[in-house]
């Protein structure tokens, strides 16, 4: 009598019932591993837990970014009640009396050169101080014009896309910080 034994060897290779590939949603590293490898793992199952440094410095400077951009076009939606444009008119409008004022001086120093009770050096200086308030007037006139177009239709319309565009990197930035735990 003696033992009965069977044997029966094969070759191939052992794989799981089920594969599945996980795909990393952000470039960046391992932090935490929630598995060991070989064990069964069920589906929902905390696994890792990505490094999302780089992408939290990455929301803070477009959470920066958006907030600039919605001050900016906050800024010029309001531009015309804003404190600059109510300046620049003021000057405008100061330069505007102060040549009205300097016209009626000239014309009644011209009247009077005229007639030959004033110097012509003193109707040559008024009309000096004239075409420099011209000048003053002129100025406070490209100056107005030059802050208007800031909040201008098409800038306007540059700042919203702006803003809008940080908005949503802003939350892209965000759905992917939710996706570092896989």
């Amino acid at each position: 009598p003696q033992p009965v034994s069977s044997t029966i060897s094969l070759q191939g290779i052992l794989e799981p019932a089920r594969m599945v590939s996980i795909i990393s949603p952000l470039n960046s590293r391992v932090a935490e591993k929630y598995f060991n490898y070989g064990e069964h793992v069920k589906k929902g199952q905390l696994l890792l837990k990505l490094d999302t440094s780089e992408t939290e410095i990455k929301l803070r400077e477009a959470k920066v970014a958006y907030a600039k951009a919605a001050e900016r076009l906050k800024e010029l939606e309001e531009w015309g009640n804003r404190h600059e444009v109510p300046r620049v008119r003021r000057s405008l409008t100061k330069a505007k009396l102060a040549l009205d004022a300097q016209k009626k001086r000239l014309e009644d120093t011209e009247m009077l050169f005229k007639k030959g009770i004033v110097a012509a050096t003193e109707y040559e200086s008024t009309l000096e101080q004239y075409k420099n308030l011209q000048l003053d007037y002129q100025s406070a006139q490209e100056e107005l014009n030059a802050v208007l177009a800031k909040g201008s239709e098409e800038n306007i319309e540059i700042a919203r896309l702006e803003a809008e565009s940080a908005r949503l990197r802003l939350g892209e930035l965000e759905d992917t910080l939710k996706k570092a735990l896989v």
